[in-house]
């Protein structure tokens, strides 16, 4: 997903990625390539264009003929790519570019006749056409194309090439082994260079980057006494800033989220590539030292504003989850209670409320507590849990807790609710933010036999403000993880 978001009230941009998260790898397909604030991914199998997510799996999209490529696709479904089609009896090449909404199916108008590298909220698309086509080779020029008026808005010499744009239309890329941005001023087109300390190239861009400070443009450059190109970033239009390596020579920063949070790929000191995760404050970090299990990350291509990654596992996709728990079921109870530690004279036992499902029931006779140590986020986040109370006791409460600090305490109800109510707690307190192995604690407390049923415990890292222009009414639980369909009310 390469459209992002302005930062609105939640403005820690300097680090995200809390220290301890782990991340579990979900399957995705092969040749993904652009991410969405829903999961969704974008990608190309077997020469055609795809949508993957985690409810539908891989869909195909896109013209039937020729050769496909899924290369972007934003939060209100428009998926943009490109065929490919060989002319001349194969002496040459042409790229046509398409887009196409997954929701309703309708093809849409792009801009760019060729290849667009990427979509941001507003449907605009940002890439490269081809200026001739010869057998040599093609050259070609970066072109910035606006969904009103359509025609597109052609930058940049001949021979640059645009990567990435964000939703207030400023595009980043690069000519000549310099970093360009094209800045939205009137009806000029002309591009900026950045500034360098080395050949470079702008490959990603967020929200907050308007020129004047804040923000971050990413990309890679080679300074004096480098080989190679390494990952690199630029705040406002200060000087670029090389991200560190994984102890190889060699590397790019692909894309940039609204958090400050940055994905590529480095070598390592075995000349390897590796996947990465980068936040100012954080440093570089081996996002193979992260993920849950053996699967073996070599490059990191995208990241979402709820900071999961599409990544590469050889040939193969992979979107990972960040998981502050100690470990992805932990929440759901699908693993009982081995992952809690119990304390108080009171009941805390599994339940399986519905065939196949399972969540935690919390009996008083005195206060039972259940807690597990935790790792949470750099920034804005939302705790969020299902229950429901088995009793109208007004004596009876639940509380929930994080590093002894209150987040909500809930009473019983004057009348059962016959079905689970979900509460979310957003914190924006930098106290409990980048926090390693502190307590997530619920505690429940009522009459000597009065019950509660707690499940689906979720650690979300928030969305900037504002964000709901483009969520199209799902709200933030629709950008949760999944959570377990609530078939029937168990009954005793």
């Amino acid at each position: 997903m390469r459209q992002l978001w302005t930062v609105g009230i939640v403005l820690f941009c300097a680090s995200v990625a809390g220290a301890g998260v782990a991340y579990e790898a979900v399957s995705v397909s092969i040749g993904g390539s652009g991410l969405n604030n829903h999961g969704i991914v974008a990608g190309s199998y077997n020469d055609d264009a795809y949508y993957w997510s985690e409810d539908a799996g891989r869909v195909r999209v896109g013209p039937t003929t020729y050769t496909q490529y899924g290369l972007d696709i934003n939060d209100r479904g428009d998926l943009v790519g490109c065929t490919k089609n060989t002319y001349n009896y194969g002496a040459y090449i042409r790229y046509s570019a398409f887009t196409v909404n997954i929701n309703t199916s309708l093809a849409g108008d792009v801009a760019l006749t060729q290849y667009p590298a990427a979509v941001n909220a507003a449907g605009e698309t940002t890439g490269k056409n081809f200026s001739r086509d010869v057998p040599s080779g093609s050259r070609y020029k970066a072109a910035t194309a606006y969904q009103e008026p359509l025609g597109g808005v052609t930058w940049g010499a001949e021979g640059s090439t645009s990567y990435d744009l964000n939703d207030r239309g400023i595009a980043v890329g690069s000519y000549s082994s310099q970093a360009l941005v094209r800045m939205v001023s009137g009806t000029s087109v002309l591009p900026n260079l950045l500034e360098t300390n080395g050949s470079s190239v702008a490959l990603g861009i967020n929200n907050a980057w308007t020129g004047f400070g804040g923000g971050m443009i990413v990309g890679s450059s080679r300074p004096a006494g480098y080989n190679k190109r390494h990952p690199c970033y630029w705040i406002g239009w200060g000087e670029c800033q090389l991200i560190g390596s994984l102890g190889g020579d060699g590397g790019d920063a692909w894309a940039v989220n609204e958090h400050g949070q940055v994905v590529g790929w480095a070598r390592n000191a075995s000349a390897q590539a590796r996947g990465f995760i980068y936040t100012r404050n954080g440093g570089i970090e081996d996002l193979n030292d992260l993920v849950i299990g053996s699967t073996l990350i070599t490059d990191a291509v995208d990241i979402n504003e709820l900071g999961w990654i599409l990544a590469k596992s050889g040939n193969s996709t992979v979107l990972l989850r960040p998981v502050y728990m100690s470990n992805p079921s932990a929440g759901t109870f699908d693993n009982g209670l081995a992952d809690w530690q119990k304390s108080g004279d009171g009941e805390a036992t599994p339940y399986e409320w519905t065939s196949g499902d399972t969540c935690a029931r919390l009996k008083a006779g005195s206060p039972v507590t259940i807690e597990q140590l935790i790792s949470t986020p750099d920034a804005a986040y939302s705790v969020s849990f299902d229950y429901e109370f088995l009793s109208t006791d007004p004596t009876a409460t639940l509380t929930a807790e994080l590093d002894g600090q209150l987040l909500a305490t809930l009473t019983a109800p004057d009348a059962l609710a016959g079905d689970w109510t979900t509460h979310t707690v957003t914190i924006s307190d930098p106290t409990l933010m980048g926090l390693d192995d502190v307590a997530l604690a619920f505690t429940y407390n009522g009459p000597t036999g009065t019950e509660i049923l707690l499940d689906n415990v979720t650690i979300t890292q928030a969305i900037p403000e504002p964000a709901t222009f483009c969520l199209l009414g799902m709200g933030l639980a629709g950008l949760l993880r999944r959570r377990k369909r609530k078939r029937d009310r168990f009954s005793l």
